[in-house]
């Protein structure tokens, strides 16, 4: 812990003598927290308080993971946070295996259920979201490399149909808006963006990362529209673009992939039929999302389907009930933390932000794995996991 704090020391006084006070204290702030927080990870690993047998012992841990792409092409997708590199989930999973009985979500719960004293690693439980074909390409070999299972969650019409999900078809489309709007003189941009809270000003001499953060603002802004004026916006918007032109690396996986995984060992769980809010559903097409995903995938796999994923992480009690009533044994939830008392049907999962698992010198930390996982995380407890 000290030597965080040394190094804060000496960085005040170079910048006080160089800049003055003020603009010396602004520095001082946002280069404090990545090194009070290696210096918390320090700490508490040296007193062990974030040993995964001490913090995890009687509790059931989900990590999450979204998509898993090479880094020529993790550079290029919108959503950062929801991407990392095969060699980032390696050196994650390979962390996590030796302290934790790593496995599917439906096994990982079920292994937690079961009556009798605590087993020597608690379970983990490993997902993935959304059905992405880099799933199949890329995790899927790490997984093997490790002999290790996990439970890929998809959206069945979208495999079905291979179409990607909304927030990537607006993702990438608001990326390609902004070469758009420089050329087509004749299509009233503005209207098209105001829905996701930019305009063509917002385009004007941006650099590539400051695009990539413009498209996740604009989809974060897009799940507070209505159901009905999120997919009729996304929809003129494409069609302005001469339609959905989703790149081929960030497609959605086939049903033969899919049934590949599952031959593999691996569970296939049920993340709704289209990927919508489940919330802003009336009752009908809810019911159909939530049991008819379930009845699809069982007749695709030839296999019951335990688990599901709230699109989003959008739950209510409404949605509670329909989860039951279609014969789920769990159900998860984009909620950060490990699960102690939680009800089968809201597990909590703690996403893999490759960033947040990095020290202040941008390299992986076992050590802030284990901060972050623990709960003791500055921040953690107002956080929820990134949604979608």
């Amino acid at each position: 812990m000290l030597n965080p704090i040394r190094q804060l020391g000496d960085q005040l006084s170079r910048g006080w003598q160089a800049q003055g006070p003020i603009e010396s204290a602004r520095a001082l702030g946002a280069a404090s927290k990545p090194l009070l927080r290696d210096g918390l990870a320090e700490l508490l690993a040296r007193v062990g308080a974030t040993s995964p047998a001490r913090f995890a012992r009687g509790a059931l841990t989900i990590v999450t993971f979204h998509r898993v792409l090479p880094s020529d092409k993790q550079r290029h997708y919108p959503l950062g946070g929801l991407v990392v590199t095969p060699e980032q989930l390696e050196l994650v999973l390979g962390e996590l295996a030796p302290h934790f009985e790593c496995s599917s979500v439906i096994e990982a719960y079920r292994r937690w259920k079961r009556p009798g004293p605590a087993a020597a690693r608690p379970p983990l439980g490993i997902s993935f979201d959304d059905g992405a074909l880099d799933n199949y390409e890329h995790a899927r070999p790490v997984l093997d490399k490790l002999g290790l299972r996990a439970t890929f969650y998809v959206p069945v019409r979208n495999v079905e149909r291979r179409h990607s999900p909304w927030h990537d078809r607006l993702s990438f489309a608001l990326l390609r808006s902004i070469a758009a709007v420089r050329k087509a003189r004749d299509v009233d941009f503005d209207r098209l963006l105001a829905p996701f809270g930019l305009s063509v000003s917002s385009f004007a001499a941006i650099l590539p990362d400051e695009a990539l953060r413009l498209a996740a603002e604009g989809v974060a802004t897009a799940k507070a529209l209505p159901l009905s004026r999120r997919g009729d916006a996304i929809a003129a918007l494409e069609a302005a673009l001469g339609g959905d032109q989703v790149p081929d690396f960030a497609a959605t996986m086939s049903w033969d992939q899919v049934r590949e995984l599952h031959a593999a060992g691996h569970e296939i769980g049920s993340h709704s039929l289209t990927h919508p809010l489940l919330t802003e559903l009336p009752d009908e097409r809810l019911n159909e999302e939530v049991e008819g995903s379930r009845r699809v995938l069982s007749e695709v796999l030839g296999a019951a389907v335990p688990s599901f994923c709230y699109p989003n992480g959008s739950y209510d009690a409404r949605v509670l009930g329909a989860v039951r009533a279609a014969g789920y044994e769990c159900a998860v939830t984009t909620q950060w933390g490990l699960n102690r008392k939680q009800s089968a049907f809201e597990l909590a999962r703690c996403d893999m932000d490759f960033a947040r698992l990095c020290s202040r010198h941008g390299q992986f930390s076992q050590q802030r794995l284990w901060l972050r996982l623990s709960g003791l995380s500055p921040g953690l407890a107002k956080r929820a996991s990134i949604p979608l």
